[in-house]
């Protein structure tokens, strides 16, 4: 598939409305309302052991940080003591208590109970998951300023896995501003979100569309990849901004966030490594592999995920900056994203994975997309002229063949023969006659395609057999058993393969020539096998594939040597470097050449 100028920048608009959805205002969000903030941060932990009223009595409890509760696997009852603030009466603001954890829990407000999310139980059957995020509003009357106790019920019987720090946030604030703060930035991420969306489809049809030799593909699909990471990293976010989700989900959730952060870290590496030091590509991702496989055992899914991106970024910032000290077009632009994008994680941290982190990446895979069309429009153009040139160098060669094959002594030694069947056998006159036209037709007018079908060469190769067959009085044969009739291959290939055989083996008996396919259609093997010369060329045909085996592929005499180069010219033009040709001295003493067609592997 070749990928036109319009359909590469198809991508690079779709980041640009990425970028422009992030950088449009947050129309219809209403502004936070003022008011204070009651963070609560130290309490009283009480095991529970009743569920139905909180404890009078504090004894055997311990006083801890908030942030340091841990109800996974148990009921716990938190104490404290909050002091509402004049300015909560004279700011008329709505307030609300927010309890932020995983665990299923039920507030207490002077006693009396408020609201609960979930049900939280002292054993796993009676429990019913709550929400990680539990608001609960509170009445004017209820806000009169002054000391008031708080108690929290929590359980955690069904959380998937433990983690570190379970209990985030207990806080008393205004309602407004808590609503906000759950769902906030997200449409804007939303609709950044969506244009990536755009962007991932775009390159991984691309990347499927194109064949395994097409400019550029892998890059096309590891930058599918690193978007699809990302829109995956986003959907996990939104999930909990847009949509109520329990203690147990939110475990998912963030085992999904640190998966996609180590896809999207892995391609990032992978991708600016090939792009801009391939050298050590495969080093550099093998390094960030390991990385990543420490960073999976720390505690903390935040800190695990910080780690893990700001790994992929000092990676690919090494590589892009290593190329833009090179003076590498395209490079400069990516090291600039990429150091602000570290920047911004180490002075934000915990935020910039809501915020700042789609930002980045957004303007960063406009960047590597732009990078990426240039790129491939120059990998594209070259491919092209290599193409041409090949082409020239095939059609130089097949004039070349021509006029080596059309010389007096074989034309007379063809009507010597056809003067003979002529008087002794017409019939057989007039089918070496028809054979004769054939392929001096095939001569004359050589293939245009760049493949054709393997049942149409091989039809050639037997036509050419059945005439010498007829010219020497001797039978020889093609066995291809097992080559797929619909296999593309160069034309003249194996014709060529054929004809060297015949003009250099010296076989006084006849032979048979064999063609062996191995490998998949899109990376097929062919292996061609004449058998050894007949005991009078023996010696003359080992001697002489000594001095190519010694030579490392080189041809055993200047005639076979120029069909080989034919040969090697037909493959490069139709299947790139991908294709190679090798030949030697097979274990029967006969001669094998061997073509790998596409991208076999050697």
């Amino acid at each position: 598939m070749r990928l036109s100028p319009r359909l590469l920048r198809g991508g690079a608009v779709a980041a640009l409305a990425a970028l422009a959805a992030l950088a449009a205002p947050r129309a219809g969000m209403a502004a936070p309302v003022p008011g204070p903030v009651v963070r609560v941060t130290t309490v009283q932990v009480c095991r529970a052991r009743s569920v139905a009223t909180p404890p009078t009595d504090s004894t055997g409890c311990v006083r801890r940080a908030v942030d340091a509760v841990d109800p996974q696997g148990t009921a716990l009852w938190l104490l404290a003591d909050v002091t509402v603030p004049v300015s909560v009466a004279t700011s008329r603001a709505p307030m609300a208590l927010l309890m932020q954890a995983m665990a299923s829990t039920a507030l207490y407000w002077d006693g009396v109970r408020i609201s609960a999310s979930g049900r939280p139980a002292l054993e796993q059957p009676d429990e019913v998951p709550g929400q990680f995020v539990h608001i609960a509003p509170l009445r004017s009357d209820e806000l009169r300023p002054g000391v008031h106790r708080l108690a929290v019920l929590l359980s955690n019987h069904h959380g998937p896995l433990r983690v570190s720090m379970p209990v985030h946030v207990l806080a008393l604030a205004p309602l407004e501003l808590l609503r906000d703060g759950v769902g906030s930035g997200g449409g804007p991420i939303l609709l950044a979100l969506g244009a990536l969306l755009l962007a991932a489809v775009y390159f991984a049809a691309v990347s499927l569309a194109g064949t395994a030799r097409e400019p550029g593909r892998g890059h096309t699909a590891l930058l599918a990849a690193l978007i699809a990471c990302a829109l995956t990293q986003g959907v996990a976010e939104l999930w909990r901004a847009l949509l109520p989700i329990s203690y147990v989900a939110q475990v998912w959730r963030l085992i999904v966030i640190l998966l996609a952060a180590t896809g999207l870290g892995a391609s990032l590496v992978a991708y600016t490594t090939r792009r801009f030091a391939p050298t050590w590509s495969a080093r550099a991702v093998l390094g960030y592999a390991v990385v990543a496989g420490a960073v999976w055992l720390l505690p903390g899914f935040d800190v695990r995920t910080l780690l893990l991106l700001s790994t992929a970024a000092m990676i690919a910032l090494a590589a892009s900056g290593w190329a833009a000290w090179r003076r590498e077009p395209g490079a400069g632009a990516v090291s600039c994203v990429l150091l602000l994008l570290i920047a911004a994680g180490v002075v934000e941290q915990g935020a910039f994975l809501d915020r700042e982190l789609f930002v980045g990446l957004t303007v960063l895979t406009l960047v590597l997309l732009l990078d990426h069309v240039r790129e491939t429009r120059r990998l594209q153009a070259a491919a092209t002229a290599a193409q041409q040139q090949a082409q020239q160098q095939v059609q130089r060669l097949e004039l070349e063949l021509l006029r080596r094959r059309l010389t007096p002594h074989w034309l007379l030694n063809m009507l010597n023969a056809l003067t003979a069947w002529i008087e002794e056998e017409p019939a057989t006159a007039v089918r070496m006659v028809g054979l004769l036209g054939d392929e001096f037709h095939r001569l004359a007018h050589p293939i245009d395609a760049p493949l054709i079908a393997a049942r149409d060469e091989l039809a050639a190769c037997e036509r050419l057999l059945a005439l010498m067959s007829l010219r020497s009085g001797r039978t020889f044969t093609l066995d291809a058993t097992g080559v797929a009739p619909d296999l593309p291959v160069p034309p003249g290939v194996l014709h060529t393969l054929v004809e060297n055989a015949l003009t250099h083996g010296g076989y006084r008996r006849g032979a048979v020539f064999t063609i062996r396919q191995q490998g998949t259609p899109g990376a097929a093997v062919l292996t061609f096998e004449a058998p050894p010369a007949d005991s009078t060329e023996r010696a003359a045909s080992q001697a002489a594939a000594s001095q190519a085996a010694a030579a490392h592929d080189a041809p055993h005499d200047p005639a076979e040597g120029f069909g080989l180069t034919y040969v090697r010219a037909r493959l490069q033009a139709a299947f790139g470097e991908h294709a190679t040709l090798s030949d030697g001295p097979a274990s029967d003493g006969g001669w094998r050449t061997v073509l790998r067609l596409g991208g076999a592997a050697a």
